[in-house]
């Protein structure tokens, strides 16, 4: 009878980390149905470039709209790293469309993703006010992308 409360014990343990268990694989639940992501593993620099006081980010970024309907959407992004630099002044930068060439930058700054998660490729070039260094650090896109989409915003950090 001395052994009893002990594997009462443990059983009750058992039991504690089973529910626990459970309740963590259930609390992962499928994506928001509007939800846009980034696919960051697909996604890259294609390059930069400093011109007439503006920094240049071509970015090529691979997408993925979750919901049933086609989505426009506006893109920004932040890069701190680059502001730490010198490369550019301010964190905050404008998403425009660029293609076929680099040196082609569109007036447009809505992107169109089509429903259902087809992975999308987006030429973004994100542009920012340039400091005093043309050097980049890295061959990272920009810390953080901000999409918008409609009348909601969301944060997307890689």
């Amino acid at each position: 009878m001395v052994g009893y409360p002990i594997k009462s014990k443990y059983l009750i343990l058992i039991l504690i980390i089973i529910i626990l268990l459970y309740s963590w694989g259930n609390s992962k639940q499928e994506k928001p149905p509007d939800e846009i992501e980034i696919d960051f593993h697909n996604s890259f620099l294609a390059d930069f470039k400093v011109e007439n006081e503006k920094v240049y980010f071509y970015c090529k970024l691979t997408l993925l709209n979750h919901s049933n309907s086609l989505k426009n959407i506006k893109l920004t992004a932040e890069s701190s790293e680059d502001v730490k630099g010198g490369l550019i002044k301010d964190k905050s930068l404008c998403g425009f469309g660029w293609g076929p060439g680099f040196d082609t930058i569109s007036s447009y700054n809505i992107f169109t993703l089509p429903e259902n998660s087809q992975p999308t490729e987006v030429n973004v070039v994100f542009i920012g006010e340039y400091n005093f260094r043309s050097v980049k650090h890295d061959r990272n896109i920009p810390d953080i992308i901000k999409i918008e989409i409609v009348d909601e915003s969301i944060s997307v950090r890689k």
